[in-house]
């Protein structure tokens, strides 16, 4: 029930409920919290808009805004691509040098993603026409760490290939040749996003305006435990998300059944026509919001709708 197909790059995030135990996905594909329940939320408990909601846009001078904004995109480049590697290097802080290499007409595909949720992860893959242990593009990439000093770990190359790890034993870059084609992965080191003890509704808006240019109003959903939250990218588009513990009972006092009447009393449209697949769409202006409560958990997500 209620899995988000809107969501799928969500399918691969095992974002969970607390630090050690990660886990987000859809209600037929995630993993069980781990942590004790909270209290179910008391109907009425909804912050009105005078008491608890801030307003439109601020004035005044622009505000720093010191959130990571993950680089997700993906592509295919003729030439190596360059400017992409380093855009993932600026933005997660890695401050290495990557030699570029392949002939300049070689077709490569990059995607740069988080692993689990949290792990930075910049990957790409090409056709190698060259031989194995002598000109194939894992060779030549070889060669040139090796001579720029990098470390590269060949012990479990029958089976994945070369690797490069940080410090602490964690795989910085993995690589190899197989079956005609070259593939390599670099992580950065990985970052969770500290959870809040209330909905991060300011989080919510400076996702959204980074990516869309303006900060959207609407009711926050109240109750739980810590707060998750983060941002993902689906069909080309940005969408920050949250979540957190809900022992409510559905259709009656979860945190999805009082979050529906709050966004109902603040005139927003609500569609449960895929219900049972992906729960609750709510809309007013030009903003969408999903939420569903499931397995104990209650999820939140906040796009930018598309007018008709």
């Amino acid at each position: 029930m209620k899995v988000n197909k809107l969501l799928v790059l969500l399918a691969t995030l095992s974002l969970g409920l607390s630090a050690c135990n990660e886990g987000g996905d859809k209600k037929e594909s995630k993993d069980e919290p781990t942590t004790e329940s909270a209290e179910p939320v008391e109907s009425g408990e909804q912050p009105t808009e005078s008491e608890n909601q801030p307003g439109g846009e601020e004035s005044g001078p622009e505000e720093e805004d010191d959130f990571i904004y993950p680089f997700l995109e993906e592509g295919i480049k003729t030439g190596f691509p360059v400017e992409e590697l380093q855009t993932f290097l600026t933005t997660y802080h890695m401050y290495i040098e990557l030699p570029s290499f392949g002939a300049d007409d070689l077709s490569w595909e990059w995607h740069s993603y988080l692993l689990n949720g949290s792990t930075p992860a910049f990957e790409l893959d090409a056709q190698d026409e060259g031989t194995i242990g002598t000109d194939s593009l894992e060779d030549v990439l070889l060669a040139l760490l090796t001579e720029a000093e990098f470390e590269v770990d060949s012990s479990d190359y029958d089976k994945s290939g070369y690797k490069i790890v940080y410090d602490n034993n964690d795989t910085m870059m993995l690589w190899y040749t197989y079956n005609g084609s070259f593939h390599f992965w670099l992580y950065a080191e990985e970052f969770i996003n500290e959870p809040t003890t209330e909905f991060p509704y300011e989080i919510m808006r400076k996702i959204h305006k980074h990516y869309f240019g303006y900060k959207p109003e609407f009711p926050l959903p109240v109750g739980g435990d810590e707060w998750y939250y983060g941002v993902e990218r689906d069909d080309q588009s940005y969408y920050g998300y949250a979540y957190t513990l809900d022992n409510g009972e559905i259709g009656v006092n979860s945190i999805e059944d009082v979050y529906k009447s709050a966004l109902e009393e603040d005139g927003w449209n609500i569609d449960a026509t895929k219900y049972d697949e992906d729960g609750y769409y709510a809309s007013k202006d030009n903003v969408l919001i999903q939420f569903f409560t499931w397995d104990g958990e209650f999820d939140f997500y906040l796009f930018e709708s598309v007018p008709e």
